[in-house]
């Protein structure tokens, strides 16, 4: 089976400069647990977890409405390709 066959096709995503705040709302919203974080060429620069907020922004006394979510994510992020083989 390929990465392709099963994929989500629309993916929600923030930017780099999001707030910490839009970006916890939008995951609510959407019922989402990560999103990825790209930049203005829809590069991905990095990931967020709901985990992320709590533990980086949350117990780390941050200001969520003003924390970009930069600040808080995960950066070396591995990938892959939608033809790329999905093993066990």
């Amino acid at each position: 089976m390929k990465v392709k066959d099963c994929m989500c096709n629309h993916v929600n995503y923030v930017k780099p400069n999001t707030s910490v705040q839009d970006c916890a709302k939008m995951m609510c919203e959407c019922h989402i647990g990560c999103t990825p974080v790209c930049d203005d060429s829809n590069r991905l620069v990095g990931i967020v977890t709901d985990r992320d907020i709590l533990l980086r922004t949350v117990a780390c006394n941050k200001n969520a409405e003003t924390t970009p979510i930069s600040e808080i994510m995960t950066c070396d992020v591995c990938s892959c390709k939608e033809d790329d083989e999905v093993t066990n």
